[in-house]
């Protein structure tokens, strides 16, 4: 697999991850880091997964699908440009749901932006991590650049 293919199917994993890491539900007594790791991320596909499915589709739309460098690039970019989508999308949920004041509408978008730029680092060093040792193992290469004519 070429590493644009895998950082295209990597826009999965902030769905995937969660939802792969429920069955770990079922251990009794769940240890306490694990516990607290997949509350997180349960909790951010919970609040944050319509604005991410938007913004992951509007990135794999938007992206030339044979620049591998521009894949990298917007991967390492990810959670800051999709902070705005989120807060867009809780404002608006927000404004049609509850009519808050301004300045408590504030402050819950500011704690969400800073929750989905800590989430969406999160996975994106996971990606990277996963795509250094799947490199390593032959299985994720890089394509080839061609020299300028």
């Amino acid at each position: 697999m070429t590493t644009r293919t895998y950082l295209r199917l990597s826009l999965l994993a902030p769905v995937v991850v969660p939802l792969l890491l429920l069955p770990l539900l079922l251990i009794d007594p769940l240890p306490a880091v694990v516990g607290s790791l997949m509350g997180i991320l349960l909790f951010s596909l919970l609040i944050g997964g319509i604005p991410y499915v938007l913004f992951a589709v509007g990135l794999y739309v938007y992206l030339d699908p044979a620049d591998e460098r521009g894949w990298v690039r917007a991967s390492w970019a990810a959670p800051l440009l999709y902070v705005p989508v989120l807060c867009a999308c809780l404002l608006a949920l927000s404004l049609l749901m509850v009519r808050p004041e301004q300045g408590s509408l504030l402050a819950g978008m500011a704690y969400y932006a800073a929750w989905g730029l800590g989430v969406g680092y999160f996975y994106v060093l996971l990606v990277h991590a996963v795509r250094g040792v799947l490199t390593r193992w032959g299985l994720v290469r890089g394509e080839p650049v061609a020299a300028p004519a």
